[in-house]
This record gives C-alpha cells, sequence and structure tokens, in this order.
C-alpha cells in the first residue's frame, strides 16, 4: 500500500511539473532590468570595460551584440567608434538583446546615454526578413535636406514619456548630429524616425543601474508579421553618432505551445505507469 501511494505521489508530482510548464510565460518583465536576460549589471563583480562582454544572456535562443569599450573610471575621452565617450561611459553603446515567445518579441538595450545627456537616445530601427525598402534619410544639422537612403522600415520609438512610445512603420529616419567632415559618423545611421506611422503600441521600460542605462521594450510579433524562422535586423544609436549596436539576422524561434507540453506530459505519464505495471 505504501509503495502505491509513493508512486502515485510520483506519477501526480510529475503532472503538476508538466502542468506548470504548460502554463509558464516563455518571456521576459519588461520592467528596465536585465536580471531575467541572465545579465547582473549591478554585480560587485562588475568592473567596467568588457564586463558586458562576458555576462552574456544565459537563454539559448537569445540574439545578442556587445560592445562594453568604456567604463565609469575612463579618462575624458576614450574611443568608442567611430566618435569618444567624455567622462565615463557616457556616449558608449553596450549591449543590444533580442529574444521571443510565442507571442512578443523582447528587446533589451545597454548604454551610457539617458535622456539628461546633452546627446539623447536614438530610436531603434528593425528591418524584417533583410528586404525593407530604401527609407529617406535627412540631414539633423545644419539643415532638413535628403541625405540618402536607409534600409530600416521600423523602429520603436524611444521617448521619455513611457505612454508616447510606439511601434511605426517609418517613411524617413534623421540622420545622426555629426555626419559631415571632418567629424563622420554616418556609420552609426539612423538616428531617429523623422515621419512615421504607428503600427501598434509597445511595452516599455527604461531605468538607471550604476551608470549605465537599461532600455527594455516588448512587441507582438505579428505587428511585424513574424512568424517562426524569420529574422530581423535591429539597429541603435544615441543622436550624436559617437557610438552604435546592431544585431543582424536575429531569428524568431519557435515556442513549445502548452498542449505540446501537457501531450509530452501525459505520454511521460503513460510510459511511467506502463513500466511500472510491466516490472509488477
Amino acid at each position: 500500500m505504501e509503495f502505491k501511494l509513493r508512486r502515485f505521489l510520483s506519477i501526480f508530482a510529475l503532472f503538476l511539473s508538466v502542468c506548470f510548464l504548460s502554463g509558464q510565460v516563455y518571456g521576459y518583465t519588461v520592467d528596465g532590468s536585465v536580471d531575467d536576460w541572465g545579465v547582473n549589471i549591478s554585480s560587485t563583480e562588475y568592473t567596467g570595460q568588457g564586463y558586458l562582454d562576458v555576462n552574456t544572456p544565459t537563454s539559448s535562443t537569445a540574439d545578442f551584440y556587445t560592445e562594453d569599450n568604456a567604463d565609469h573610471t575612463s579618462p575624458r575621452y576614450t574611443l568608442v567608434g567611430p566618435g569618444y565617450t567624455q567622462s565615463g561611459n557616457i556616449y558608449d553603446a553596450e549591449a543590444l538583446y533580442f529574444d521571443n515567445d510565442g507571442t512578443y518579441g523582447y528587446i533589451a538595450l545597454i548604454t551610457g546615454t539617458c535622456f539628461n545627456d546633452y546627446f539623447f537616445p536614438g530610436d531603434i530601427a528593425i528591418s524584417v526578413n533583410s528586404s525593407a525598402s530604401d527609407i529617406n534619410l535627412f540631414d539633423l544639422y545644419p539643415s532638413p535636406q535628403i541625405k540618402g537612403t536607409v534600409p530600416y522600415n521600423y523602429a520603436i520609438t524611444l521617448t521619455e514619456k513611457t505612454a508616447d512610445a510606439e511601434l511605426v512603420s517609418v517613411s524617413e529616419w534623421w540622420s545622426v548630429y555629426y555626419d559631415t567632415d571632418p567629424y563622420d559618423f554616418s556609420d552609426a545611421d539612423p538616428w531617429k524616425v523623422k515621419t512615421g506611422q504607428s503600427i501598434g503600441d509597445i511595452e516599455y521600460k527604461y531605468t538607471q543601474v550604476m551608470d549605465h542605462w537599461i532600455y527594455e521594450v516588448s512587441f507582438k510579433l505579428d505587428d511585424l508579421g513574424l512568424t517562426d524562422g524569420d529574422t530581423l535586423d535591429i539597429r541603435w544609436t544615441m543622436q550624436c553618432g559617437n557610438d552604435y549596436l546592431f544585431i543582424d539576422d536575429a531569428t524568431v524561434n519557435p515556442v513549445p505551445e502548452p498542449t505540446t507540453m501537457i501531450l509530452l506530459g501525459t505520454a511521460l505519464i503513460g510510459l511511467s505507469c506502463f513500466r511500472n505495471k510491466f516490472l509488477k
């Protein structure tokens, strides 16, 4: 009797585990923190330059790019490419991450640039399946005129007011501030949406951790027509264009559906019962 009770409890525990997994959200909490990405920038082990290069996401499905070139102890001028940061990592773009669950895409950005700096953070530029049409690119300075084209036809607008952030279809971009000789930072383009049309709401949060600013967003995959196996190029820079981040061919990964997990759990329970019966 005791053996049967133990066996029943074991099978029941397995069933509860499967049910828990089937109801689990395979996503991230948009709270301006990257702890759930497995990246701990508030750790006492943080030493600055290069830390984010090795402190990378734990998820095997996450796409990311890191370029941690400066820290808070950096001298006044430190090359971060194509320009320089000043007094620490103010203009150092450090890390960009992408992942998805069955419904949402998630993007996290780490940089030293905040809304209180002289040059502001830009919008997140997105191209889907590398098939975007060229979009007009305008000079920010000295006068607005057509400068060229850039193949990013979607964007997630970043603004200090959370409620104003949105997913947009872009028709025109602003170029970075330093886009002409002798300071040609045009490799960092595009910077910010000039004209576009809203195509969906996003969840957005930003926060400061030590000398970093974290920008975290989520958007519906359907709003960009993304399905399993699709790819997207993601790019970000700041107004001055001193540094930039990019991920090429980030992949939308398939996620197990709850029904699949339940069927798997049922099969495991069935096999367990069959094994016990066979041994008996």
